[in-house]
């Protein structure tokens, strides 16, 4: 369907190309999708998360310890450096796209921060975005400097 959209008088003819893009657009992952859609504060979450995950080798972790894990990087760079709440907002939103997963749902009298949680995300698909969104610097090499 997609290729037969873009005919015209110009195009008046699929070519290859068409049938490649569409093929490319209809198997890519939901989630990468979404991750390209994050905030500059959400994907530092997430390469936060990424980095606990490396270094707990995939044990569950909380909110705490991904803040604390972001400060040691935002410090460097005062531009990247939010407050709590807002942070604690990006994280939410992260959990409401279910790339982070409560580990125990039935633990609800703890407070949010400190439930334990992973990461759904596999590192290729990080890997993706990494390439194809257009981040600062100080990202891209935050998060090739602890790449598995």
């Amino acid at each position: 369907m997609v290729p037969i959209c873009k005919l015209n008088f110009t195009h008046p003819f699929p070519c290859v190309a068409d049938f490649e893009e569409a093929y490319n657009h209809l198997t890519q992952n939901s989630k990468s999708r979404m991750l390209k859609g994050l905030s500059i504060l959400e994907i530092c979450l997430v390469l936060a998360m990424r980095r606990l995950t490396e270094v707990y080798d995939g044990e569950p972790f909380n909110f705490e310890m991904i803040y604390k894990e972001y400060l040691k990087f935002a410090s460097r760079s005062s531009a990247l450096l939010f407050e709590k709440e807002i942070v604690t907002k990006a994280f939410e939103h992260l959990k409401d796209l279910e790339m982070v997963k409560v580990v125990d749902v039935r633990v609800s009298r703890i407070q949010q921060r400190y439930q334990m949680v992973t990461l759904v995300l596999e590192s290729s698909e990080i890997a993706e975005v990494l390439n194809v969104k257009n981040l600062p610097t100080d990202i891209t090499q935050w998060a090739s400097s602890h790449v598995t």
